[in-house]
């Protein structure tokens, strides 16, 4: 069984703590997904690199008020795609190659891992390690409807739209937030028909009341917006899907985007067996998704072990984090930083590498 002085689960935010401070350390990197985690790959950059491409549209589109005349003869899509993954996929790759092969002190896991003991990780290759302080910063996952989780329709999220092999010709939305108007405007703009399913009264509704109710005015302008009403079955409908709705509204495209927000990855990864358990408040965001997401504070993941004082000997043991740890770590190096919950939209970058630049 290999030893570590660090096991980072996560190769997201958690890639971007090791620096010239750990070059003495002996470290693991376990990741069983795409090296780099959401924002590089399945985030905020992919996504804004789409916007960029839905905003060039946009303003031909609407050039004819600016004395401008000019017309969009189409978009070619698998060429947007291309361009994107085309730039993003050799980042990740060389992050994953940088930590694999030209850091010495860094060895990479590439599988699911789950904890087995205290400060002991199944990595998921078949191979167990320890390690004297762990971090995780496994993430988060889509939140998926039971109801279309059991339906059997094919459904895409945040993770896989961006790499459609073709345009939709009506892209139906099932949520309201961020996630779900920023699609809608990148395939409106890129001429998709979007319909948008809400069960609030309001898109963005996290946002201030006004904004959060001007932006709604000006989505029903552009959008096919249903908002108030929950759904209640997902289902085939030849070549599209229909989305049957509480007040008996049945909407239909031919592309299914699921948005209804994300959940941390910290259940999945057997945290009883390290002494670490999620609070009722965690909990609640992962099995009830009316409830808002928790916000990141010191009571969302707790320990069974943890006594009245910030420096316990389980804090001084492991540093467990599903947040983005970038301030806790790097203005306090080599201390247990206090246990936290998942933030509401993980968005680190992943550190750049040499060979990556």
């Amino acid at each position: 069984m290999t030893h570590y002085d660090l096991a980072i689960i996560g190769s997201g935010s958690g890639n971007s703590l090791p620096d010239e401070r750990f070059d003495g350390k002996k470290i693991a990197i376990l990741e069983e997904g795409t090296f780099g985690g959401t924002c590089l790959n399945v985030g905020c950059i992919p996504t804004k690199m789409f916007v960029y491409a839905a905003e060039v549209a946009r303003t031909i589109t609407t050039a004819e008020k600016y004395g401008v005349d000019a017309t969009l003869d189409g978009v070619r899509w698998s060429d947007i795609v291309k361009r994107v993954f085309g730039r993003i996929d050799p980042i990740s790759a060389g992050g994953e190659r940088y930590r694999s092969e030209d850091s010495p002190n860094t060895t990479v896991y590439r599988g699911h891992a789950t904890f087995t003991g205290d400060k002991t990780i199944d990595t998921g290759t078949g191979e167990t390690i320890t390690a004297d302080q762990v971090v995780i910063a496994a993430g988060s996952r889509p939140i998926i409807p039971e109801e279309i989780a059991s339906s059997g329709v094919k459904y895409y999220t945040n993770e896989d739209i961006m790499r459609l092999p073709e345009l939709p010709e009506h892209l139906v939305i099932v949520g309201s937030g961020f996630i779900a108007t920023e699609f809608a405007h990148v395939f409106s703009a890129l001429g998709s028909r979007v319909s948008i399913i809400g069960r609030s009264q309001r898109l963005l509704r996290h946002l201030d009341d006004e904004i959060s109710e001007r932006f709604t005015e000006l989505a029903e302008q552009k959008w096919d917006v249903h908002l108030g009403s929950p759904l209640t079955s997902v289902r085939g409908d030849g070549d599209n899907i229909a989305v049957e709705l509480a007040n008996g509204t049945v909407v239909s495209g031919d592309v299914l985007l699921v948005a209804v927000g994300r959940q941390p990855n910290g259940d999945l990864l057997g945290l009883d067996k390290a002494g670490v358990e999620l609070d009722d408040k965690a909990r609640s965001w992962s099995t009830n998704t009316n409830a808002p997401p928790p916000r990141a504070s010191s009571h969302s993941v707790t320990s069974r072990r943890r006594t009245s004082s910030s420096t316990s000997p389980t804090m001084k043991r492991a540093l467990f984090s599903t947040t983005c740890f970038r301030t806790l770590g790097r203005t306090r190096p080599g201390f247990a930083a206090p246990i936290t919950a998942s933030c509401r939209q993980p968005c680190s970058p992943t550190r750049r590498s040499p060979t990556s630049e």
